[in-house]
């Protein structure tokens, strides 16, 4: 706020004006807000940090009236487009790219962010990708992903920074050897206190051999891997898989295959609230997904008491069991199997391993250091000229 003190007449009185500084506008582009998964979740949870301090304008590609209910400043402009249809993701943009009131622009994710930077005026707004999905792993269960690693390794030059949201992600696209500017700020994640975590503890596990899946039935998922490591386990285990997606169909044949399909269950798609409700359920929750950027379910599990069981990736190492109680297996049904069953004959880690984890998942990943990372990147990339853009230095650029 600047303030200003002038004199009244004619009694000489002091009188305070003050004059509001105008906020910096900040434009984030997504593919949409709902329905409200992992990536929409932690977008929202950052617009929430950020309005205090800026002016935020939403720009969904695809959208409906829900996603205009989810933050006070949402543009949509058209019906939600998947798979194919994302190609008119480029007419819906070109207008708004060059748009004179965007402020600094920030593209949620690489089916944002192509597009994006494929027409828009280059360097006519600071521009920041912030990077949820490229990693190696991934690329050899999608054709799709590795045609837009190619492309952004072409494109992401464009902007001024690149943000990802883990070290996985980040230490890849530095390998592009090109980008500007490459930073990695964690996704925000509202950490429980202590009180809610014993309370979470307090509550008793039914069955100790329900185990849980959440996630997308996809390659990438690997919940094959679940379905086979319960083929080696007793009759005793059982297995829900929660989650909707193109491996289904093929997932309950396989289930069927193996004999097992009375002890394998899918939910389909579920509300969050079913999906905390299930987890709550679960003596464990296993992850087999062979490339993970973040990890969000490992975090939910924790915040709620349950353990987590997880193929060894680069980020369920970072997170695993700093932040989030559990083991990590090799990526292979009988070492999944063979860990479940030493899991079973375990005491549950202790309250003190979920409060710590928590404590430090709050110093790492909570509102204040994810909010004030973004800030000072929103700042200095806003307050750059068009010169300046060009001119980033050089110790930044090697970040």
């Amino acid at each position: 706020m600047t303030r200003l003190h002038r004199v009244s007449q004619p009694c000489l009185e002091r009188v305070d004006f003050v004059i509001p500084q105008e906020k910096h506008r900040i434009t984030f582009v997504v593919s949409g807000l709902s329905p409200t998964l992992g990536l929409e979740r932690v977008t929202l949870s950052l617009l929430d940090v950020l309005d205090a301090e800026f002016d935020i304008h939403v720009i969904c590609i695809g959208g409906s009236y829900t996603d205009k209910s989810l933050h006070n400043n949402v543009e949509v402009l058209g019906t939600p487009l998947t798979g194919l249809q994302r190609i008119r993701s480029v007419p819906r943009l070109y207008a708004r790219s060059r748009h004179s009131g965007l402020g600094t622009v920030v593209l949620v994710g690489v089916w944002t962010a192509i597009p994006w930077l494929m027409i828009a005026p280059r360097r006519a707004a600071g521009t920041i990708v912030w990077e949820h999905t490229l990693l190696q792993e991934k690329l050899a269960k999608s054709r799709q992903l590795h045609l837009l690693k190619l492309m952004s390794r072409w494109l992401y030059q464009r902007a001024d920074c690149v943000v990802g949201v883990s070290t996985p992600v980040t230490d890849d696209i530095a390998e592009y050897g090109n980008v500007r500017w490459l930073e990695t700020i964690p996704n925000l994640v509202e950490t429980p206190t202590r009180v809610e975590i014993q309370e979470s503890l307090r509550t008793k596990v039914t069955d100790p051999y329900r185990i849980v899946c959440v996630g997308s039935l996809s390659s990438i998922k690997s919940q094959d891997l679940a379905i086979k490591a319960m083929a080696l386990l007793d009759d005793k285990y059982s297995l829900t898989l929660i989650g909707a997606g193109p491996r289904m169909q093929a997932l309950k044949d396989m289930a069927t295959e193996l004999g097992v399909q009375d002890r394998v269950h899918f939910t389909g798609h579920l509300a969050r609230d079913q999906v905390m409700e299930n987890l709550r359920a679960a003596a464990l929750l296993l992850h087999c997904s062979v490339a993970e950027t973040f990890g969000l379910v490992y975090v939910e599990a924790a915040d709620l008491g349950i353990p987590v069981l997880s193929v060894s990736t680069r980020a369920a190492r970072q997170l695993i069991p700093a932040y989030v109680p559990g083991w990590l297996c090799e990526n292979d049904a009988a070492s999944i199997a063979a860990t479940i069953r030493r899991v079973a004959s375990l005491p549950k880690p202790s309250d003190e391993a979920y409060v710590g984890a928590a404590s430090r998942r709050a110093q790492e990943f909570g509102a204040i250091r994810v909010r004030d990372a973004w800030r000072e990147i929103l700042k200095h990339v806003g307050a750059f000229t068009n010169q300046e853009r060009q001119h980033i230095p050089a110790a930044q650029a090697e970040k």
